[in-house]
């Protein structure tokens, strides 16, 4: 009776023993060196932190009305619904479900509205125009490029407009070196204006069709718009260019608004009958309030819409780009085609469309 407790105690030391060897055996030998758990978990907590930035980001960029700069914050909806994605499935690895589904619902908010510009709006057109005698088939191809002052590539451009064959072409940030490659295409169309600037508000138009009436305008702070009158095929047409100043420095938002506010004026002035067209690089996305003023006061149409968001800005990086150039219309005037052209070595990507006048 007096052994086999000493045996029990036996066995149980060398068990003991088997498992602090085993222990040694298995602690780092650096106690202070991270493991991959912790890696992993701090990956997970920061991941987790920047998804509340990105939901913060999101509500400040619906200040743009108190505050300009909290305007900026709108634009990025592209980046911010990707990067979303990826932040709620980092709360579902970290367990934090309420987390999950707060950047969950945020991430649906931003796909919608990038996918409402799938959606057809009412100046997208579904058929071919045709036309006779007493009504002719009116039909133009516009198109907008920022070309960018630095930009050395002019061959580029000038082989898209050769390619390209616009009737009606907007060019922006053209210099005085920019402005005299132009020249050289400017015999292929009927009539050519321009006002070159090298403080990147330079504007230049080639048109295929003579106008009625065409002036280059400057705004309360001198910067220049394309406002050109045309009859095609019986039609009147009102076709502007311009370029808003970007709003990233002091008193930019308010020349950004105060120029597009007076180009709205002007557009009231126009007939119900005319048609119009609006083309430039706004420095503005859909989901900024100086976006939404513009088309609220002019009440056109985006011709974007229904044909996917085709982001202009940055070329090159246009998975996580955004639209900033656009092409306007009144209900009038009916969208066959809207398209991205090739990158011709700006930071722009240039913007075409197909229009049929109603």
């Amino acid at each position: 009776m007096e052994k086999f407790p000493a045996i029990i105690f036996y066995r149980s030391m060398g068990n003991s023993e088997t498992t602090n060897a085993t222990l040694s055996q298995s602690s780092p030998a650096n106690p202070g060196t991270p493991t991959r758990g912790k890696i992993w978990n701090y990956v997970l907590s920061r991941g987790v932190f920047l998804g509340y930035g990105i939901l913060i980001a999101t509500i400040v960029g619906f200040l743009g009305g108190i505050n300009g700069y909290f305007d900026i914050f709108s634009h990025f909806r592209f980046a911010y619904a990707y990067l979303l994605a990826l932040f709620t499935v980092l709360a579902l690895i970290h367990r934090r479900r309420k987390t999950a589904m707060l950047f969950g619902g945020a991430m649906i908010f931003h796909f919608v509205s990038i996918l409402s510009f799938l959606s057809p709006s009412p100046a997208t057109a579904t058929e071919t125009p045709s036309g006779d005698e007493t009504n002719p088939k009116a039909e133009l191809k516009v198109l907008c490029v920022n070309v960018h002052s630095s930009n050395e590539r002019k061959e580029d451009v000038l082989k898209l407009l050769r390619d390209e064959k616009p009737d009606l072409a907007c060019l922006i940030e053209t210099t005085r070196a920019w402005c005299k490659s132009i020249e050289t295409i400017a015999p292929e169309f009927s009539y050519f204006a321009k006002m070159p600037r090298d403080d990147n508000v330079g504007i230049a138009f080639l048109s295929a069709i003579k106008p009625d009436k065409c002036e280059i305008l400057a705004d309360s702070a001198m910067t220049p718009t394309i406002w050109c009158e045309l009859t095609v095929g019986g039609r009147k047409v009102v076709f502007v260019g311009l370029h808003a100043v970007p709003p990233i420095f002091a008193g930019g938002f308010e020349w950004q608004n105060n120029h597009l506010a007076e180009v709205s004026e002007r557009l009231a002035k126009v007939g119900k009958d005319v048609h119009v067209i609006v083309c430039g690089d706004f420095n503005a996305t859909p989901w900024s309030i100086t976006y939404e003023r513009f088309v609220t006061s002019t009440g056109l149409l985006d011709a974007r819409r229904g044909f996917g968001l085709e982001p202009t800005w940055p070329a090159g990086f246009t998975a996580f780009g955004i639209p900033i150039d656009h092409i306007f219309v009144s209900e009038n005037v009916g969208v066959r085609n809207f398209r991205l052209g090739r990158d011709i070595g700006s930071d722009h990507l240039p913007l075409l469309v197909d229009l049929s006048l109603r």
